[in-house]
């Protein structure tokens, strides 16, 4: 994917600089390629350029702000100034489609004849990828009884690219099986560990179902992140379904 960025001199200095990226991933590092040509008629002092992603294309700074920038020294007109810069992607970043802008003098050291054409976005935009939790299984130990407590073991699952801070698994008295919470929220959560992109963890729960809650057939979902604190890829996949059980009065 190749973009322009310009930089105009102080007496007519140009900057261009064509910039190639690779993959955008949330936690994870990409490299960022440009060459800064002067070619406009004056030089150009040293400056930083710096990247970012935007829901828009833009000719001026906007969006989110990458960590890592790049130096380029002073530019005499026609000169040129290759190098590579390491960006990375905050692991709180909504996961989404961006644009990458890249934004020549972003300090603002040079003075220009237009300061509003600095930034030139992507041709398209760029998937930001993060992580992804997800429950591979939900095993229930015992009957289902209101006003008393069960034991629920899940396997909550990170199948996304990024790794995935801590959260909280809860569980559900569902009528209905579903990617997304349903139905009566059960009393006893599971804390889950931050999981690296691929890791996993399993543990058991003791759940509390209430003594109201209408006796019947139900699905146990196992819902991971419930409180929907990791930004994730796809925020509708989290909950499992155990296999359809009856819910008894004592």
């Amino acid at each position: 994917m190749l973009f322009v960025e310009f930089l105009d001199g102080q007496r007519g200095g140009d900057l261009l600089a064509v910039l190639e990226r690779q993959l955008v991933e949330a936690l994870q590092a990409a490299q960022v390629s440009d060459t800064a040509v002067n070619q406009g008629a004056g030089a150009a002092g040293s400056s930083v350029t710096r990247y970012y992603l935007s829901a828009t294309p833009s000719p001026v700074p906007k969006g989110t702000l990458l960590s890592g920038s790049r130096s380029m020294p002073a530019l005499a007109v026609g000169a040129a100034s290759s190098g590579t810069a390491t960006v990375t992607v905050s692991a709180f970043f909504p996961p989404g489609s961006y644009y990458l802008l890249a934004c020549a003098d972003d300090s603002r050291y040079v003075m220009e004849s237009n300061e509003n054409n600095n930034c030139a976005s992507s041709s398209g935009t760029l998937l930001v990828e993060g992580p992804d939790l997800m429950e591979s299984s939900v095993t229930v130990n015992g009957p289902l009884v209101l006003g008393r407590t069960a034991q629920v073991t899940d396997t909550t699952r990170n199948q996304g690219v990024a790794g995935a801070g801590s959260s909280t698994t809860r569980y559900y008295l569902s009528k209905t099986v579903g990617g997304v919470p349903t139905g009566i929220l059960l009393a006893g959560p599971r804390l889950v560990p931050a999981l690296a992109a691929g890791g996993f963890s399993t543990g058991t729960a003791t759940v509390t179902i209430s003594p109201y809650a209408p006796a019947g057939n139900y699905y146990v979902l196992a819902c991971a992140d419930a409180n929907r604190y990791v930004a994730e890829s796809n925020e509708n996949n989290n909950c499992e379904a155990s296999a359809l059980l009856q819910v008894s009065a004592p």
